[in-house]
């Protein structure tokens, strides 16, 4: 069985899938009874009065009216033979054309550089380089090959690597006599605002930041003759800014922050941020064109609070302020008490914003004696509540003295503020046990609902012998539902075992107050 044949004026030759090679025909040169009989090859070719073939180790084997090759060099592929010459891709790249005479008669020079593949007859051979041109050697008929004078090629690239936003961008890609061709952009994206004329002209205004890749290519009838990857950073322009931050009455801050916020930055995150020197300054902070919001912090420890500037705007190189004044902060103090009047140490003490529900604007720790004072919080209207430390006995309680936030006082604030004075309530506890058919049951959840409500108060999980112990309750109505742990196939239920928790038992807890509660669940 046979893979491929060639075929010549006199000779043809076909090889074989063992890798040898039999030929047929009127043998004039020696092309076909010169054909080798040992040795494996992968191609052959048959021209006028010659064969070749290609061996499996890259070697060339010629036979008929021209040699084997003279150069030792490894050939990737066959360009066919015939009329005293063949020629021969070599594994570097390189071609190499030999016949029968060593200077080849003076026929022709074979021309430096890579190719990516060959063809020859006769005394003619054509190529193909790396870069897709075709360049051809030999016999009148294809001597020079295409003629590149009417094959548009892009001369000097050289566009600008990089231009900032806004500028307007006029570059013209050279091109070697266009002809009837013209100037794509084949790979990539251009940048935003830019656009590639037919005749080469690039043009526009840049408008988006970033870095752009993009393949420019000069075609001629769907045929590509040049191209060229050209890479483009559109810059934002930025300008440079300093300053001075200054207490409301006691001259320039040391240690304060400036953070600078663009559109879409986030808290954590801001665009730029500097720190003052002992003089309050700070310089060097450079910022994109555009508008920004600042926020002054003070360094720790200072009476002044978080301030912000809105509408700071960049607008050129260079941008100077006037120096700002952070806000004074007002002061809160207060002391806590529990049962009897005696002070409660370590308990948390938490400003909040009456606006806002879920972080506070400041928090301190109370001291031996159970006072507290927060040093710095802007003038508004707040509310306090206080969070005992864990076994005191107490509830966590809001000013006011009520375990309610919607119950607490509401303190307006507009100057340095005392006798915050907190009494805790005393908290109530649920204690218990949770069971199963096995015994104690380890890893029991267990819920506290106030009355009226579908978020637990509180929650705790049973230990190794099945107890529990939820302290720390503020007094009040509350139901109890029990669940077993996760994979333990146990079905929870409410305390009293009703299923919906609509007629589940209500405990009604005053200060002070401690319930037992036992609890057994089935599968």
């Amino acid at each position: 069985m046979f893979t491929h044949v060639s075929v010549g004026v006199n000779v043809a030759c076909a090889l074989s899938t063992a890798g040898s090679i039999a030929c047929w025909g009127y043998d004039v040169y020696g092309d076909r009874d010169g054909v080798p009989t040992s040795g494996s090859f992968t191609d052959v070719v048959v021209g006028t009065g010659t064969s070749c073939a290609l061996a499996t180790d890259g070697h060339v084997q010629c036979w008929g009216s021209i040699a084997t090759p003279p150069s030792a060099e490894l050939f990737a592929d066959l360009g066919g033979g015939g009329g005293g010459t063949a020629c021969g891709l070599m594994v570097s790249g390189e071609v190499e054309c030999w016949g029968y005479d060593e200077n080849y008669d003076g026929y022709f020079t074979v021309p430096s550089g890579r190719f990516t593949s060959v063809a020859s007859w006769g005394v003619s051979a054509c190529g193909v380089r790396v870069d897709g041109r075709v360049d051809c050697w030999g016999g009148y008929n294809v001597r020079g090959g295409i003629d590149y004078r009417y094959w548009p090629a892009l001369v000097d690239v050289g566009v600008p690597s990089s231009v900032m936003v806004g500028d307007s961008v006029s570059f013209q890609f050279g091109t070697d006599l266009l002809g009837d061709g013209s100037v794509v952009v084949s790979d990539g994206d251009l940048p935003p605002g830019l656009s590639l004329s037919a005749d080469g002209s690039l043009s526009g205004t840049a408008s988006t930041p970033g870095t752009y890749r993009f393949e420019v290519e000069a075609r001629s009838t769907g045929l590509v003759s040049d191209f060229a990857w050209v890479e483009m950073e559109v810059i934002a322009p930025a300008g440079v800014t300093g300053g001075q931050v200054l207490h409301p009455w006691d001259g320039p801050l040391d240690g304060a922050l400036a953070l600078f916020y663009g559109p879409g930055d986030t808290f954590w995150a801001p665009t730029a941020a500097a720190e003052t020197d002992a003089d309050g300054l700070f310089d060097g902070v450079v910022l994109p064109y555009g508008s920004y919001t600042v926020l002054l912090v003070g360094p720790a420890g200072s009476d002044v609070v978080p301030t912000v500037l809105t509408g700071f705007v960049v607008e050129a190189p260079f941008v100077g302020t006037t120096p700002w004044v952070m806000a004074e902060g007002h002061s809160l103090s207060g002391t806590v008490t529990g049962a009897g009047g005696a002070p409660v140490v370590g308990a948390t003490v938490s400003v909040f914003d009456r606006a806002v529900s879920m972080m506070p604007a400041a928090s301190v720790v109370t001291e031996a004696d159970g006072s507290f004072t927060v040093p710095a919080v802007p003038a508004g209207d707040y509310q306090v509540v206080v969070k005992a430390p864990a076994g005191s006995g107490h509830a966590t309680t809001w000013a006011g003295d009520t375990t309610v936030r919607g119950d607490a006082t509401v303190l307006t604030l507009t100057g340095d503020r005392s006798g915050v004075d907190v009494s805790m309530v005393q908290a109530a506890s649920v204690t218990g046990s949770v069971e199963g058919p096995a015994g104690a049951v380890e890893g029991a959840v267990v819920r506290l609902f106030a009355t009226g409500s579908w978020a637990p108060a509180a929650t705790a999980v049973s230990g190794p012998d099945g107890s529990f112990a939820v302290t720390e309750l503020a007094p009040g109505s509350y139901r109890v539902r029990i669940d077993g742990p996760d994979g333990s196939g146990l079905a929870g239920q409410w305390f009293d075992g009703d299923p919906s928790g609509w007629g589940a038992a209500v405990f009604e807890l005053a200060g002070g107050d401690s319930v037992a509660v036992a609890v057994t669940l089935t599968p």
